[in-house]
């Protein structure tokens, strides 16, 4: 079987090797992490999602600075020197499908068909405390996303069902989406062994606009240099990681307001496929992360729930991040 390259595809993949070929070598870290509800038996909504990024590290006068991509949010920064930054640029392609992918012409009322193929950027500064971000993604949807070779590609290696409605498919389009967020660490046992997280974060874009809010709870080694990891969780960035032989296992649970998602939605400018909104749900992730020297890796489980029953269990998937520190 063949796959047709598209031209998107090329120009993301493109764009990440010459970065990577002019920075990886310099880089202090890199994750890749893979989502997908295969890991459960399952294929529907949310698919599959695959995530490569790479990260630059620094604390006082090493600290990196803020590239371009995220100006625009910048000024929402507090005017101060933090102890630590982290400059993370991350390429991904994310895949929705409706729940009966047998079918040729999918239901109306389920999810519709979709490729994401996007590229970010997130600038993150902790001030002990607390840690702050900004987050510009810029990307396309459509069949320039490369997605449904992607998934028939995988399908093929896997002997699964091959997906029979991409011709349904939401349109070509190009999305932005810009997220401004904050997490604190609220409390630490006196052992160190245990912690309690809190974040949220708005964002604002063709792709979305939502506002996040939920709590962590985490126990295990060496939590003090690990919890900055959790802010990279709602961009798909990286899960939590672990770092320096430390482990934990973790419980977050989070609520959503969602006042527009491109893939419900459907197509900005055009007419496409789409179902009615559900502008409120409910996200329970638990997961377990280990770290051998300078190796991390990571097992999570999430769980969206919608009120809409059409929906309600098209967004379940299994995680797994690896991730190498350099430095």
């Amino acid at each position: 079987m063949s796959y047709k390259i598209h031209f998107y595809s090329l120009l993301f993949i493109s764009t990440f090797l010459f970065t990577i070929s002019i920075k990886s070598f310099a880089a202090d870290a890199i994750t890749f992490t893979l989502d997908n509800d295969l890991f459960i038996a399952s294929d529907e909504g949310y698919t599959n999602g695959i995530y490569g990024s790479w990260y630059y590290i620094g604390r006082g006068k090493d600290q990196p600075n803020s590239s371009r991509l995220v100006w625009p949010l910048k000024w929402s920064m507090p005017d101060t020197d933090g102890e630590l930054s982290i400059n993370a640029y991350s390429i991904g392609q994310s895949m929705y499908t409706p729940s009966d992918i047998l079918a040729s012409n999918p239901d109306p009322d389920d999810i519709p068909y979709a490729g994401i193929l996007f590229l970010s950027n997130t600038y993150i500064v902790s001030y002990g405390s607390f840690v702050d971000s900004i987050t510009t993604t810029i990307g396309i949807i459509g069949p320039e996303s490369g997605a449904e070779s992607t998934q028939k590609f995988f399908h093929e290696i896997t002997d699964s069902d091959q997906p029979q409605g991409w011709d349904y498919q939401l349109e070509n389009e190009v999305i932005f989406k810009l997220t401004r967020g904050r997490m604190w660490r609220n409390w630490i046992s006196e052992n160190g062994n245990f912690d309690l997280l809190s974040g949220v974060d708005m964002g604002i874009g063709t792709l979305e606009s939502a506002i996040n809010a939920g709590v962590a709870i985490r126990v295990g080694q060496q939590l003090s240099t690990s919890y900055i990891s959790g802010i990279l969780t709602p961009s798909r960035t990286s899960n939590f990681i672990a770092v320096n032989n430390g482990w934990f296992a973790y419980l977050m649970i989070g609520g959503r307001l969602i006042a527009n998602h491109i893939v419900l939605n459907g197509n900005t400018y055009r007419d496409s496929r789409s179902i009615d909104l559900d502008n409120t749900h409910v996200t329970l992730t638990s997961g377990l992360a280990y770290s051998w020297g300078d190796l991390s890796v990571t097992l999570a489980y999430s769980d969206i729930s919608f009120k809409d029953e059409n929906i309600s269990t098209a967004s379940r998937y299994g995680t797994l991040t690896v991730g190498w520190f350099f430095r």
